[in-house]
């Protein structure tokens, strides 16, 4: 008994009746409901027209029921009428005035204007960049983002999805043929795309927010502290350096016979050299070369400056370089293959930092009321302008759709969603003509004995 309660569950599991198949059964139960109770009204009048005939001496009584079933049935009638002709036209080869038949089968003569009421509907009610401000900035969204992205599981589900469709994405570029697709295309952009004016306007930013200097002070105060924690590797490699260009070879084998170290006192000189600049801004080198970067920055604008043919050239030089290209392909594939090695690994550290910063980003903007306010004031100013922009593309595409609807599909899709309440409808027009003509009835047998 107990393996066929178990087997009898999962059937009734697996043959789990849809909404869709739901709301049909519905619809056609309402439908038999209906036409039922219009019959019996109908049979019910017969009847006590018949009884009126056997009993004459309770025809008053008789009468108020036949006026009340008289009623419900033209009741019944007219609201079966008034449904049927939304949709078809109930009186198909039988002649009719053109005044009736114009105002039958009403939604589908109207489909394009049913289609452009819905689009404008939908634009004025949900897609209004007024309204989806409004509707966004009413409500702490980033709250409940925060709270989602906090939880661990959520957090590790994120980084579960980015391990596996990273690499999926990633492998599409593997392709050969997608490769040197996008190599000849990124090589013709570049060839076709010149560089001055981008790098002038780049470095006119930089200088405009003084952020150059922040950064080569911070370069120099890195390249001090390897300096201090590392002299001797530090005078090792100066050393190989000088040797390598050969700037004081000669000149320091000469003086050597002198006593004087020309290549220690050059070092010395290069390092005490490099930490006045670490320690000066106003240093002449350091200004000089802000100058050097201005002057370079203002002749860049022009196109025909000879710093911008000079860049142009170089630009030129190295994209037709077989050996720089593949340099850097060769590089960007390692990159790329080394992030998918790693996404499909067990123990991932991409995934893993990016499950706990997920988790640290979640709890931070729990805790941050003034940046989660910032970043729904921001979301609301992008689904402003989204929907000022796109809401006429998606509205045309409502309309587009309802329209190329065939007529037949529509009607039923509708009669699926509302037509079992529509045949409800006849169930009350029948229920409570019934109940007029029986209060007419008795009005009628009250005040005037008939």
């Amino acid at each position: 008994m107990k393996t066929s309660n178990n087997t009898n569950h999962r059937s009734g599991t697996q043959h789990s009746i849809s909404p869709a198949h739901a709301q049909y059964n519905e619809l056609q139960l309402n439908k038999r409901r209906a036409t039922l109770l219009l019959v019996v009204m109908a049979v019910l009048w017969l009847v006590i027209l018949v009884c009126m005939q056997i009993w004459p001496e309770q025809k008053l009584w008789l009468n108020i029921l036949a006026t009340g079933a008289e009623a419900g049935m033209i009741g019944g009638l007219a609201d079966w009428y008034a449904i049927t002709v939304l949709f078809r036209d109930p009186f198909k080869g039988i002649p009719m005035p053109k005044l009736i038949r114009d105002h039958t089968e009403i939604i589908p003569r109207n489909k394009a204007r049913i289609a452009d009421s819905m689009g404008r509907f939908v634009q004025e009610n949900f897609l209004a960049p007024q309204i989806i401000r409004q509707k966004i900035e009413q409500r702490d969204i980033m709250q409940h983002v925060a709270h989602w992205l906090a939880q661990p599981a959520n957090a590790k589900m994120l980084s579960h999805e980015l391990q596996r469709l990273t690499p999926r994405i990633l492998k599409i570029f593997q392709n050969r043929d997608i490769e040197q697709f996008l190599q000849s295309n990124l090589i013709e952009w570049v060839d076709q795309t010149p560089l001055n004016r981008p790098i002038s306007r780049t470095l006119k930013a930089i200088f405009d927010n003084q952020i150059h200097h922040d950064v080569i002070q911070l370069a120099l105060d890195t390249l001090d502290n390897w300096i201090s924690r590392h002299p001797l590797q530090t005078r090792k490699i100066l050393q190989k350096i000088l040797d390598e260009t050969g700037l004081i070879g000669y000149l320091s084998r000469g003086v050597s016979l002198l006593g004087f170290d020309l290549k220690k006192q050059t070092i010395d000189g290069i390092i005490r050299t490099l930490r006045q600049l670490q320690a000066n801004p106003e240093h002449p080198i350091r200004l000089m070369i802000n100058q050097s970067i201005n002057q370079w920055m203002l002749a860049l604008q022009d196109d025909e400056s000879e710093e911008s043919k000079q860049l142009e050239a170089m630009k030129q030089d190295l994209i037709n370089n077989p050996t720089m290209t593949g340099f850097v392909m060769h590089v960007i594939n390692s990159i790329r293959q080394a992030i998918i090695d790693d996404l499909e690994s067990q123990h991932s550290a991409i995934g893993i930092n990016v499950e706990g910063l997920t988790q640290r980003i979640g709890a931070q903007l729990e805790r941050d009321p003034v940046v989660r306010g910032a970043i729904n004031h921001e979301l609301a100013l992008l689904a402003e302008y989204a929907a000022g922009r796109y809401a006429n593309t998606a509205i045309d595409y409502i309309r587009e759709q309802i329209e190329a609807w065939d007529t037949k599909f529509m009607i039923d899709k509708i009669e699926s969603e509302v037509g079992a309440d529509l045949h409800m409808i006849r169930i009350n027009g029948v229920v409570v003509g019934s109940m007029i003509g029986l209060m007419l009835g008795g009005f009628r047998a009250l005040f005037f004995g008939h």
